[in-house]
């Protein structure tokens, strides 16, 4: 008696094979997904590392900024944005601002990474507190 089907051994074969081939391709979207939100984190990280330093440059003095009350926008969404004055020479300063992601991506494990970073360096002529910045 011949029948036709298939047996429970070629079943058991192709499951396998078929779950093989979808976790490569799983892994695959996964991938591009966080390729795409890094994409758009490095996006948004340099728009708000810009403003920062946009506000900064505004600013006539660095007496907002060492009093305290010089606040730019300082997050979006996962982003965090974190800045340093720091004092080079005699009215001299550096502006070290950073960007990093709060939140993992899907499936890493790597909090506070950093996304973006840039310096700005400016002369205050006169006090720092109220001189002009060149």
């Amino acid at each position: 008696m011949n029948e036709k089907g298939f047996t429970l051994v070629e079943m058991i074969l192709a499951v396998a094979m078929l779950a093989v081939a979808s976790s490569f391709i799983v892994q695959y979207f996964i991938s591009a997904h966080n390729l795409n939100e890094k994409a758009a984190d490095l996006d948004q990280g340099v728009w708000l590392a810009q403003e920062a330093l946009e506000a900064f440059k505004a600013d006539d003095s660095s007496s907002a900024f060492r009093a305290g009350t010089w606040h730019p926008q300082d997050s979006v969404e996962d982003l965090l944005l974190r800045y340093t004055l720091e004092p080079q020479a005699e009215n001299l300063y550096t502006l070290k601002v950073q960007v990093v992601r709060t939140k993992d991506y899907w499936l890493e494990s790597q909090a506070d990474k950093l996304i973006y970073e840039v310096y700005l360096t400016r002369y205050f002529k006169g006090d720092a507190g109220n001189g002009q910045a060149y």
